[in-house]
């Protein structure tokens, strides 16, 4: 990136102030606790554009949530090897540990490069491998555990729109969009015509970094309704309060994964509302969620995050319903983490 897009240097002077009139769940208050100090120097208006890469690079080390995509240094060469090792050597090291069932620690070999191996070993079994190193080669990244699950998901909600609501490319919504990873992979695969990202003031700083940075061209806009060029591919920044503000019946493809299992009750299920009044007629909500049984909230209480118990319409065609097959095979089966996840894929508001 060589200089900051003007949209996001506008959003610089407001992610202060937007911050400061939204309250994030407890789960996420504490991680946004020691980004906030981070981003504080985001905001003068003097920052460069390598001051502040450096500092979304910074959001991204040492940290127990890793967001954002890992900057590729090697070769395709070398691309093509650590997957074909990674899946080989790593995995077959878990294949010998698997009947110790405790918690796997591999040694010389860190959790990360594991749960990378286990990756590549669930998309070979899907067939998916030999795809998914060819669409990584031209982008400038690391193959990560990540980056494989975010391609699976690409993968199987291409084919579920493709079968159930036409041909892309789509209007998208998705609600808590992390680094805009997801975004990413959708658009580099031609399925986007527009993409609204919905989440916490701070997070979207890393999500439009990430697509500025990976999608050069792309129109990048902080408002839901703001005139852009036709035909150009626009992505959409939009904070909580301003999802009641995105049109009615505007969206064929509505997408959450992993961050309905970290909201309050109130704000998870105000989002089911919106999904189900944004979306066209016949439009797709596919939603991936973990169930959080003891999910903190402000007051010290807990409460139980049930994916299963969300409030759907009871007349959606459901696709399918079930638990996810990649947090199954390649997280929970190897001890990595150990709670139930849950996928939903649904043609909503459907006519006659």
């Amino acid at each position: 990136m060589t200089t900051i897009p003007p949209a996001i240097r506008n959003y610089l002077g407001e992610v202060s102030e937007k911050s400061d009139d939204y309250q994030a769940s407890a789960f996420w208050d504490d991680l946004l606790t020691e980004i906030r100090g981070d981003l504080d120097a985001l905001r003068a208006e003097n920052t460069t554009a390598k001051q502040y890469e450096d500092l979304i690079v910074k959001l991204n080390a040492g940290r127990k949530i890793k967001f954002g995509f890992k900057e590729r240094t090697g070769t395709l060469g070398a691309l093509r090897r650590k997957i074909a090792y990674h899946y080989a050597y790593h995995y077959g090291r878990l294949v010998k540990l698997i009947g110790n069932r405790s918690p796997i620690t591999l040694k010389g070999t860190p959790k990360e490069l594991a749960e990378h191996a286990a990756a590549l070993a669930f998309l070979r079994s899907h067939k998916l491998v030999d795809g998914y190193t060819k669409f990584m080669e031209p982008i400038p990244v690391e193959s990560t555990m990540s980056t494989a699950r975010h391609y699976y998901f690409k993968e199987l909600i291409k084919d579920l729109t493709a079968k159930n609501i036409g041909e892309p490319p789509y209007d998208i919504m998705e609600i808590g969009a992390g680094a805009g990873n997801l975004g990413t992979f959708f658009a580099l695969s031609g399925l986007v015509k527009s993409y609204t990202i919905v989440d916490l003031p701070e997070m979207l700083l890393l999500s439009s970094f990430t697509i500025s940075k990976y999608l050069p061209e792309s129109v990048i806009s902080f408002s839901p309704t703001e005139e852009v060029e036709p035909g150009a591919i626009t992505f959409r920044f939009l904070t909580p309060d301003m999802v009641d503000k995105i049109p009615d019946q505007s969206r064929d493809l509505m997408i959450n994964i992993t961050s309905m299992m970290e909201m309050d009750l109130d704000v998870r299920d105000n989002y089911l509302k919106h999904i189900y009044r944004i979306g066209r007629p016949n439009s797709l909500f596919f939603n991936n969620n973990r169930r959080q049984s003891t999910l903190p909230l402000h007051d010290g209480s807990t409460w139980d995050n049930n994916p299963l118990l969300y409030p759907y319409r009871t007349d959606d065609k459901i696709l399918m319903w079930e638990e996810c097959p990649f947090h199954q095979f390649g997280r929970m089966h190897w001890h990595f983490k150990q709670s139930l996840c849950f996928m939903r894929a649904a043609v909503i508001n459907q006519t006659a």
